[in-house]
């Protein structure tokens, strides 16, 4: 494909995701539309990233270890992101008991994927593989970290009746 014609399907693509967020932007509460475009966003997206995943497994490059990690990755993106429409949907507040055990499968999940990626890139070997076992071990500290914030706050909170 030129290059003209990949720059100009990718600013239809971008001025379409650009037209899809004004009138998210721009609907009102009687105005069923934006509600609509925004389920469809969702799902959407929530597609590609469970897609996404299953392409890592398939393909299995540049190792297995690794196109696993990348799948637990876009699944649990996938997982995320859906839920946070589901929760948006149900007209649910923040602080609610499900939101908190969403978080916690969450930043588990990252820091799972951060520690299979750190091993494939360590069996990958090399200086990318020392190098991405490196940026993999920063990445599950990171959300291990996380996990263990919202883990504690959790139970510092009293549970409501």
């Amino acid at each position: 494909m030129p290059p003209g014609q990949a720059l100009g399907i990718a600013l239809l693509f971008a001025l379409a995701v650009l037209g899809f967020h004004l009138i998210l932007w721009r609907s009102t509460a009687p105005d069923k539309t934006g509600s609509y475009l925004r389920r469809v966003m969702n799902a959407l997206s929530v597609s590609m990233l469970a897609g996404g995943g299953t392409g890592f497994l398939l393909l299995g490059e540049p190792n297995v270890v690794i196109a696993v990690a990348g799948g637990i990755l876009f699944y649990s993106s996938a997982f995320n992101h859906g839920f946070m429409a589901w929760h948006e949907y149900q007209g649910r507040t923040s602080s609610h008991p499900s939101l908190r055990s969403m978080l916690r499968f969450y930043f588990g999940a990252r820091a799972v994927a951060g520690c299979v990626c750190a091993i494939g890139s360590l069996i990958y070997g090399g200086a990318m593989g020392v190098l991405g076992a490196f940026l993999s071990a920063w990445w599950s500290l990171f959300h291990f970290w996380v996990l263990k914030r919202v883990t504690r706050e959790a139970a510092d909170r009293p549970q409501q009746a």
